[in-house]
């Protein structure tokens, strides 16, 4: 299928590429979602979001500078471990186009694990600037005035304020693009391949096919981005809840010390229910799926230009 293909052809791609790719990738999926990360954001203090574009972007260059990092350690960081750990290999089961023999690709299991060791590096290079967006959001602000607050406050260790839940979440997250959704979709162009009765190399005799499978291939990876991406948001939403509780509350700095993973979901449970811990799962879900959609469409699309392969 196509993705097979997009994939196997990623996997040729030398760490730089791919980071570069990450960087375009994260630009993208920033400048398409800020209008449904302030929604999200919005929806979770209770407020209803103006019909205001200039609102609806409001904090994108705070945005740019968390989601292009992210992508390129996440797009380079993958391809560099899944090098590292001798997966560019032909032996055992592969992500390849099976028709391209000499094209290296990646297991399936050295994949997801270098995605989620990806994203969990990544959650934790963007974590000190998490905690000051989340605290921007609570108190206003220039991040410059806040970063500084919070360093005279808190002290350095503040920037690992729930680090371990950010990790967590990016982690899932980067293997729901990377790897879920082109692998989701693989099986959908497949089954429409069978279902067809006919195979990509018939298609390519004639142009109605073509387009057909053209279309139903561009379907299928929305359907497995948004597939991917909910279910990576609705898994992971009460690490995020936590997370973002315990980045919001900080203590005073003093006596007053600020809770744990711990006691910060028990108390939530507690006070409002284990329904709490999934709080803004729609709008989170809906972000992360078009996230999905935007980062795995870009890591294809790039990916097949990077190596000769035409759009």
């Amino acid at each position: 299928g196509d993705a097979r293909r997009a994939v196997g052809m990623a996997a040729t791609l030398d760490p730089g590429t791919q980071a570069g790719i990450g960087a375009f990738a994260g630009l993208v999926e920033v400048s398409v979602n800020q209008p449904l990360h302030t929604l999200k954001n919005f929806t979770q203090d209770g407020r209803v979001l103006p019909m205001n574009p200039a609102v609806w972007y409001r904090g994108w260059s705070a945005g740019v500078l968390i989601g292009v990092p992210m992508a390129v350690v996440q797009f380079g960081g993958s391809r560099s471990l899944e090098r590292a750990f001798g997966s560019a290999s032909s032996f055992g089961s592969s992500v390849g186009d099976p028709r391209d023999d000499d094209v290296p690709a990646a297991r399936w299991s050295t994949r997801v694990a270098s995605a989620a060791l990806a994203g969990a590096v990544s959650g934790a290079v963007i974590n000190p600037l998490d905690v000051c967006m989340t605290q921007q959001q609570k108190f206003g602000g220039s991040l410059r005035a806040v970063a500084t607050r919070l360093a005279r406050t808190h002290g350095a260790s503040v920037a690992t304020r729930a680090a371990w839940a950010t990790m967590a979440r990016e982690g899932a997250y980067a293997c729901g693009y990377l790897c879920a959704a082109p692998w989701l979709r693989d099986r959908l162009d497949g089954h429409a391949v069978t279902m067809g009765g006919g195979g990509g190399r018939g298609a390519e005799g004639n142009g109605g096919h073509r387009s057909s499978s053209s279309a139903s291939s561009s379907w299928n990876g929305f359907v497995a981005a948004a597939s991917a991406g909910a279910a990576a948001g609705v898994l992971t939403q009460p690490v995020d809840t936590v997370k973002t509780l315990m980045q919001s509350n900080l203590g005073d700095g003093g006596r007053a010390r600020a809770a744990g993973y711990v006691e910060t979901a028990t108390a939530l449970v507690r006070r409002d229910g284990a329904s709490a811990l999934w709080r803004g799962t729609a709008p989170r879900a809906i972000r992360i799926a078009s996230a999905t959609f935007v980062l795995a469409t870009v890591n294809e699309r790039a990916g097949e230009c990077a190596a000769g392969a035409s759009w």
